[in-house]
């Protein structure tokens, strides 16, 4: 009777194993890198393609270039072991020197770095002939150390130069076709940039009359008013300057910062001699001496100014909304935060904030920094456009000055 359970125990244990190892019908056999590799060859397949047929061609063409000159000149060790360190030595220059390096502008340790791989190439090919071969029995055109100077060597440098040369003209042509299409890029991104503009514009200022008409109209109500109000004369001028300055900004891609600072305030003394002391917002700038001196797009700090009047709480006197801008000689840096009026299931940030980001995207691209903080009773805005990197970008367009 042991020995029988013995011998089921052993069974069992066989069995377990069995099924450890072979999978049930129940058990779904996945390939998990199949979708990653599908997506990889997708990507990089067509290249790889054209790759291989251009390398084919050449191949094809330089044999039958021997073999019309001599045919006892195509040997597999040519063909196969000579081309494929061609080829090697083609993609290692283009993309580990020549990209990085021009990239970096460091065309010493370019030229450097091309002498190494040129060694590099000349020692692996005097391995695999006179070493490899020899080893294998395969005799060849250098199975003689005499002819290490006057044929290895000269047919070593004669090939790795050509593909050296090869691989310069090769990443050149790409970098023109890359700069090519990022001109094109560059251009749409402009022609979206305009047509965001173009919008801004219109939710900004929807109607514009004669501007003569309306700036005689404002002048006579002005000269009026210091009759009657002397309040009344003092917000109609600052109505006047702002609408001024907005016909100014909306044919122009990019503005003195000063130039919306000063539309900023007297915004802002607008309001406050609308609302009195129901108004709590500070307005600091830190660095005002360089305002005439950055420029800027049009309309984004006032549509974050705007947007806190909108949806922000300036009642409280204790917690008022604040405004920092701080200018220096390569960047501008907006701080901006307030407490939220109650719109319980309403975001401060809106169409209005996309259309800012969306400006910033197209003209900055990644040389400015958004973040935005927004709670049930908070919203807090900061910007930071870094200037030393759009100085092409703003000498290709006018600026308005003072």
């Amino acid at each position: 009777m042991g020995v029988v359970k013995l011998d089921n125990a052993k069974l069992s244990v066989k069995i377990r194993a069995v099924k450890s190892i072979i999978p049930g019908s129940d058990w779904p056999i996945r390939i998990p890198h199949l979708p990653r590799m599908l997506a990889w060859f997708q990507r990089y397949g067509r290249t790889i393609l054209l790759h291989l047929l251009a390398w084919f061609l050449h191949f094809t063409v330089n044999n039958l270039l021997l073999f019309i000159g001599d045919y006892h000149q195509i040997t597999p060790q040519r063909t196969l072991f000579t081309y494929s360190l061609a080829a090697l030595l083609f993609y290692a220059n283009t993309y580990l020197v020549v990209q990085p390096q021009v990239a970096r502008k460091q065309y010493i340790r370019l030229l450097l770095y091309t002498v190494v791989l040129l060694a590099v190439f000349i020692g692996l090919r005097y391995l695999l002939f006179y070493y490899y071969f020899p080893a294998v029995g395969y005799v060849n055109e250098y199975s003689s150390f005499s002819t290490m100077f006057s044929k290895f060597l000269p047919d070593s440098i004669w090939i790795a130069l050509q593909y050296l040369l090869f691989s310069y003209g090769y990443w050149f042509a790409l970098d023109t076709i890359r700069l090519e299409r990022q001109k094109q890029r560059m251009q749409h991104d402009m022609l979206q940039l305009e047509q965001a503009k173009v919008q801004s514009e219109l939710a900004f200022l929807r109607v514009q009359l004669n501007p003569h008409f309306i700036f005689n109209t404002l002048n006579f109500f002005y000269s009026e008013a210091l009759n009657t109000s002397t309040r009344l004369a003092d917000a109609i001028f600052e109505l006047a300057t702002m609408m001024r300055t907005v016909m100014q900004l909306s044919s122009k891609s990019l503005v003195t910062v000063e130039h919306e600072l000063n539309y900023i305030r007297h915004y802002i003394n607008l309001q406050r001699l609308r609302f009195g002391d129901q108004m709590n917002l500070e307005l600091t700038v830190e660095g005002d001496e360089l305002e005439a001196h950055l420029s800027i797009l049009p309309l984004i700090l006032i549509s974050l100014i705007e947007n806190i009047f909108k949806y922000g709480d300036l009642s409280d006197v204790n917690n008022p909304a604040t405004v920092r801008i701080v200018l220096d000689d390569n960047s501008l840096s907006y701080y901006g935060n307030n407490a939220k009026k109650e719109f319980p299931t309403y975001s401060q940030g809106g169409v209005g904030m996309k259309n800012i980001e969306k400006q910033l995207t197209i003209f900055y691209d990644d040389m400015y920094d958004l973040k935005v903080q927004e709670t049930k009773n908070f919203y807090a805005v900061e910007i930071h456009i870094n200037f030393t990197e759009v100085d092409k970008k703003v000498a290709k367009h006018q600026v308005v000055h003072e």
